[in-house]
Order: structure tokens, then sequence, then C-alpha cells
């Protein structure tokens, strides 16, 4: 349908917005990746696209790319730049949230690793310590002080309830309930 609306001179000043909702409609009906060039397309500045419109796409890709892809340094910078352009105060603020949300997970994640190769000295494989120091001063701030099952605690509760990643906040949990188990025993 919306293929024969952009055929008709009339919806032409309206190609943006009928695109927005052909992504959405992909989208929600799991043609992921011809939504993603849709938004892609319409993150591009162009004739007749509005500043608004770039945002509700950017917005759509930082969710395909949480959500979908599982991509959340992606997710992140898409929020980043929907947050800038959205105009619509509630998508806005959710795209703050979310990137704010991400960051502090992603700066939980290095300081758990850090905790986790001082506890495992012996693993090579992991990042040195100045590496990870250098790395989670990149990130959002956070208690660095936190023991690790706290620092999981936290992260779930990131997952859970900022952004809407219930799988994910269990998955802490559990790691949470393994560890103590394990300590016990």
């Amino acid at each position: 349908m919306a293929d024969r609306m952009l055929k008709n001179r009339r919806y032409i000043i309206h190609y943006p917005e009928i695109q927005l909702r052909k992504g959405r409609v992909l989208k929600k009906a799991g043609k992921t990746q011809l939504a993603v060039n849709i938004f892609n397309q319409l993150t591009k500045a162009t004739v007749g696209s509005s500043a608004a419109i770039q945002g509700d796409a950017w917005f759509e890709l930082a969710l395909i790319y949480q959500h979908v892809f599982g991509d959340f340094d992606k997710a992140k910078q898409c929020y980043e730049k929907a947050a800038s352009l959205c105009a619509n105060a509630q998508t806005k603020k959710k795209a703050q949230n979310c990137q704010t949300a991400l960051g502090e997970l992603a700066s939980y994640r290095i300081s758990l690793n850090n905790e986790i190769a001082q506890l495992d000295s012996a693993d090579t494989t992991k990042k040195s310590d100045s590496t990870l120091k250098a790395d989670s001063k990149k990130k959002a701030s956070i208690d660095t002080t936190l023991s690790p099952s706290a620092m999981r605690y936290r992260m779930g509760e990131i997952y859970w309830l900022r952004l809407d990643e219930p799988d994910s906040a269990l998955d802490h949990f559990d790691a949470i309930v393994a560890d103590t188990a394990a300590r016990i025993h």
C-alpha cells in the first residue's frame, strides 16, 4: 500500500513519513533487514526529510540494534543521534534514558571483567588491568567498589528496568545464584 501511495503525486511530499511507517510495518512483520535499509535511508539528510523523521528513524534503528541484533554499542550510537533529533518529547526522553543505561551497562561490564581478571590472574586472555581501567574511563561513571555479585545485580536491574531486556536480566541474576552456590559448596 505504501508503494502505491508513493506513486501518487499527491503523497510525494509525505514520502519520508510513508517510508517511516513502511519501515515500522516491515520491522513488525519480521523483515528486519528491509526495515533497517529504509531507516538508514531516512537518517540521511535529504530534500523533504525533517530532523524529526530522521530522529524517529535513528530511534527505530536503535531498537533494532538493541533488541534484534544485540549490538549495544551501535544501539547506543543510534540512541544518541535520536535524542538529538527527535521532536517527540517522550521518544527523546526514552532515547536519552536508553543511551545512559547502555553507557552504565558498558562500564559495569568493564569493571566486572576487571574484577574477574584480578580474581583469576592466571587467565592471560583477559585484558590487562591498565587497558580495562583506560576503557572504563571512556564510559559512564559507576560505583567500581561493588563486589562482582553487586555489579551483576546492578546490570540485571539496568537490563530489566531500563532496557526492557528481562532475559538478559535473569541471566545476570542466575549468575549471582551460581556464584553464591559455588562459594558455599
